[in-house]
């Protein structure tokens, strides 16, 4: 991991600039047929039983690996905060993944349904890190039952290559 990305207070700064102005307290409206998937989260990249198979470009991002903590933040305010993260490559380089894609570099938290109930805006550095910030309340999933919730991931370059979505389930940090 870049060391830029190890200081918890600049990584905390670019979740919160990819957080900016991606509020979607009440949800996409999402209406993709809920998920069928009912394998153990594997960490490799996903579709539904129900749709097509993705077709993505030989240019498009791949995503290499994610995840989805909540933690309990009590310095101050207290809140639980999820912090969702993707490790990225290019196969035409990181430096054509733009800092930010507010329509195709997401991540979209959906119920045990599939149906998608909050999406947020990943940050992207050019070192192929991609993440984001939001609380537990403004995206209305509880930490608590923090591994009901499934985080799929999608990453697109300044050509409009999108990834194939790639899922994990969210945890609780101790």
């Amino acid at each position: 991991m870049d060391k830029l990305l190890d200081n918890p207070l600049m990584f905390l700064l670019l979740s919160l600039l990819a957080a900016c102005g991606a509020d979607d307290s009440k949800g996409s409206g999402d209406s993709s047929p809920p998920s069928t998937d009912n394998q153990a989260d594997t960490g490799e990249p996903s579709q539904t039983q129900d749709t097509a198979p993705i077709v993505t470009s030989s240019d498009a991002p791949v995503i290499l690996a994610a995840e989805a903590p909540c933690a309990f933040h009590d310095v101050g305010d207290s809140f639980y905060y999820w912090s969702p993260s993707a490790t990225v490559d290019d196969p035409q380089g990181l430096d054509t993944i733009p800092p930010s894609d507010f329509d195709n570099t997401l991540v979209m938290v959906l119920d045990s349904s599939g149906s998608t109930i909050y999406s947020a805006v990943l940050a992207c550095t050019g070192k192929g890190l991609c993440s984001t910030y939001f609380t537990e309340s403004d995206s209305h999933t509880s930490c608590a039952n923090a591994d009901q919730w499934t985080f799929r991931f999608q990453v697109a370059d300044e050509d409009g290559n999108v990834s194939e979505p790639y899922e994990v389930k969210g945890y609780l940090v101790p």
